[in-house]
């Protein structure tokens, strides 16, 4: 009896399989293959057909329908709360395996091994709201046949599970990485986005073509193949022409990046913001976002905010290759401005659409704004740590450090009524003067000159009077309580007071506190016992 109920569940799993299966259902069952009783292999006619797949991972994946299309097989996970009346378009993410993870038509489960957990989750958690295709080859590299399947497999199928074709990624590990580079070097048109992970092909001579795609690149600074300095390479020239790269280093790891890259908050949502339709900005530079926690961050920096005064330029550019191309700003239609690239020189806000297969593709959901860049908010200037602004001061110092924050490309020092910059870093060493201080951000406008500072003549006029009646008793064998009395009409009212202290006779003064100028007691603790101060 156990025999035959084997026999007929082999029966059953063959009828479970209909040939002529076109379109992709969430409903679809996942069928586990059974060696004993294989499926006959459907034709490769150009349609997608209902497979199998043999269990490769520990955690449940029957989310993922099994799929044949043309020889190739594939795993898709359908948006958590799909809607088939195709009044919601979603977006796709297509992962390319790495080679350890090529398996034959039947396991059609290696290629989830890494990032399926990952993609699976995102989708269930709406953190991903839309499809995850997992392809899966059986030698391991992403050859020109396979990613031809892949894009057609897209390009014929996916609209009609109601993807919005203005919304497709691909990314890939190791040799999914170089094939997820190559999907975008010969499919520019099909991809809005990518995230290539542990891979970087000798495209550098055709850059161009994939320029205008999203893209973020992860590499291991321990990695071989490749290494960071023939990663640099591709970044170098993508970045060269404008490429919207950004390149995410991760010092202590070797060639496993994904797990880690997965693990980004932005992952997802980076996949999730990308639209075919939103121009890519052409104007700019690679700046340095994070270096620490041996992680390097890179991106490439949009100009789109221009100083005052400052000529207004930049370049906007959409995937060339499509049929037509229109442009509007603040809403308007630019006459003859029919390129996938167009050229700015005036404030508004610009938008694009283009033509696939005849019909117009909507209006960039994410315009871009080039407007006037305010000018960088000047900081109050400060001292730097305890110091006295009163100088000569009592523990002997003739000059005080003044500062302002770090993060500005630019400082200008100078005195107040002079031309002369006296220092082009943070800080100064200031002797007594007034004092004021221009910043400039990166890629920002320069700030108006600070607030004066002003550094005292210890001998000069308007000096406040001495406090009165100086006393203090012990608060301990360690501390003290000091008091004073002010005047309470004073001519020139006092703004503070300096607490000095020595330990002996033959040592100079240290400053202890500042004080506000309200204030006519304070403790000093911290003492050595039986030191006169």
């Amino acid at each position: 009896m156990r025999t035959l109920a084997l026999v007929l569940t082999g029966l059953i799993t063959v009828l479970c399989l209909p040939v002529d299966a076109q379109v992709m259902d969430p409903n679809d069952p996942v069928i586990t293959y059974d060696p004993n009783n294989p499926p006959p292999t459907p034709p490769n006619n150009g349609q997608v057909h209902d497979w199998v797949r043999t269990r490769r991972v520990s955690w449940d994946a029957d989310s993922y329908k099994a799929y044949y299309y043309n020889g190739m097989v594939f795993r898709v996970k359908f948006p958590e709360n799909y809607d088939a009346s195709g009044n919601t378009k979603y977006p796709l993410i297509v992962m390319l395996h790495g080679r350890g993870e090529r398996g034959t038509i039947y396991d059609n489960e290696f290629s989830l091994r890494h990032g399926g957990k990952q993609h699976r989750d995102a989708v269930n958690s709406g953190k991903f709201d839309g499809f995850v295709l997992y392809p899966q080859n059986i030698e391991g590299i992403w050859g020109g046949n396979y990613r031809s399947l892949v894009n057609s497999l897209i390009v014929n199928h996916f609209d009609d599970v109601h993807v919005d074709m203005n919304r497709i990624g691909v990314h890939g590990l190791s040799a999914g990485g170089t094939g997820a580079w190559y999907m975008l070097n010969e499919y520019p048109r099909t991809f809005a986005v990518s995230a290539p992970m542990s891979a970087s092909p000798q495209l550098y001579d055709d850059v161009d073509k994939f320029k205008h795609i999203r893209i973020w690149l992860s590499q291991g600074g321990r990695d071989t193949r490749p290494t960071p300095s023939r990663t640099q390479r591709l970044v170098d020239a993508l970045w060269a022409v404008g490429g919207n790269l950004k390149y995410t280093i991760y010092q202590n790891l070797g060639h496993g990046v994904w797990n880690t890259h997965y693990a980004e908050s932005d992952f997802f949502p980076f996949f999730m913001r990308a639209n075919k339709a939103n121009p890519a900005i052409l104007e700019g530079e690679p700046i340095q976002l994070q270096n620490e926690n041996n992680k390097e961050i890179y991106d490439f920096f949009k100009r789109v905010e221009f100083c005052p005064g400052e000529t207004v330029y930049t370049v906007l550019g959409l995937t060339a290759g499509f049929q037509n191309y229109e442009w509007r700003k603040d809403g308007v239609v630019i006459p003859g401005a029919n390129s996938n690239e167009l050229t700015v020189t005036e404030f508004g806000t610009y938008e694009a659409r283009f033509m696939r297969n005849g019909e117009w593709s909507y209006w960039s959901p994410v315009p871009v704004v080039v407007a006037l860049q305010e000018a960088t908010e000047t900081p109050p200037i400060e001292v730097t740590g305890l110091s006295s602004i009163v100088l000569p001061a009592p523990d002997g110092n003739n000059s005080v450090q003044l500062e302002v924050p770090t993060g500005y490309i630019e400082y200008a020092w100078r005195e107040v009524g002079t031309t002369t910059i006296l220092s082009t870093t943070r800080t100064l060493d200031a002797t007594p003067g007034q004092y004021e201080v221009t910043v400039t951000e990166q890629f920002g406008c320069s700030s108006s000159f600070s607030d004066p500072f002003v550094v005292i003549d210890a001998g000069g006029a308007n000096a406040p009077e001495l406090p009165q009646d100086f006393t203090g008793f012990a608060l301990s064998n360690t501390s003290i309580q000091l008091f004073w009395s002010q005047n309470p009409t004073p001519v020139f009212n006092e703004t503070g007071f300096e607490i000095y202290r020595k330990a002996s006779s033959e040592n100079g003064f240290t400053l202890v506190t500042i004080t506000a100028a309200p204030i006519i007691l304070i403790p000093i603790f911290r003492l050595i016992p039986i030191t006169p101060i």
